[in-house]
C-alpha cells in the first residue's frame, strides 16, 4: 500500500522519472496506491504491515506532515506492525550544518547563530525511542538534496 496526498506528484514520477519505476511500479499486481491523507488512512485502517516506511514532508509546524511525526502517532503506528515488524522514516537534514531551508525561522540562539546540528534529526529519533523498544538513526547523502538526509529505522 502507497498512501500519497497528491496525485499530480505520482504522475508526474510514472512520466519523467521512469528509471525509478514509473509505470512497471504502479501497475505491478501488489501495488495499492490510495491518494490521500496517509495520517487518515493509518488511523483508519485495520491492515497489519510488515514495514511502515513514511517519506513525508519535514515536521514543519502547520505543515501537511506535522501530525505523522508525534509520539501518539508513533504510539499507534507501533499497533500496526506484525511482529518483527519495523517503522521508518526519514528525519530531516543530517548535515553538520544544515541548509537554510532546515532550519526554523527566528530559531537562531543568543549569539545569532542559526546553524544548529540536527534540527529535527534528533527530536525524531528520540521521539520514536519512547515508543519502540530501538530507534536507529542513519544517513545517506542524497544528491538532490546536496547533502546527508537523516532516516530513523524503529523497532
Amino acid at each position: 500500500v502507497m498512501v500519497d496526498l497528491d496525485g499530480d506528484v505520482i504522475e508526474v514520477c510514472k512520466k519523467y522519472l521512469p528509471e525509478w519505476g514509473g509505470e512497471t511500479v504502479a501497475n505491478h499486481p501488489k501495488m495499492e496506491l490510495i491518494i490521500g491523507d496517509a495520517h487518515k488512512y493509518l488511523t483508519e485502517t485495520s491492515e497489519k504491515f510488515d514495514v511502515i516506511c513514511m517519506d513525508i514532508s519535514d515536521p514543519i509546524e502547520a505543515g501537511p506532515g506535522i501530525a505523522l511525526y508525534t509520539q501518539e502517532f508513533y504510539k499507534h503506528a507501533s499497533t500496526l506492525l506484525n511482529d518483527n515488524g519495523v517503522f521508518v522514516t526519514q528525519a530531516g537534514s543530517a548535515d553538520f550544518i544544515p541548509h537554510v531551508h532546515a532550519v526554523p525561522s527566528g530559531s537562531a540562539d543568543e549569539s545569532g547563530d542559526s546553524n544548529k546540528e540536527s534540527w529535527c534529526f534528533a527530536a525524531i529519533t528520540n521521539t520514536l525511542a519512547t515508543v519502540f523498544d530501538s530507534a536507529v538513526p542513519y544517513t545517506c547523502q542524497v544528491p538532490s538534496f546536496g547533502e546527508d538526509w537523516g532516516f530513523v529505522l524503529a523497532f
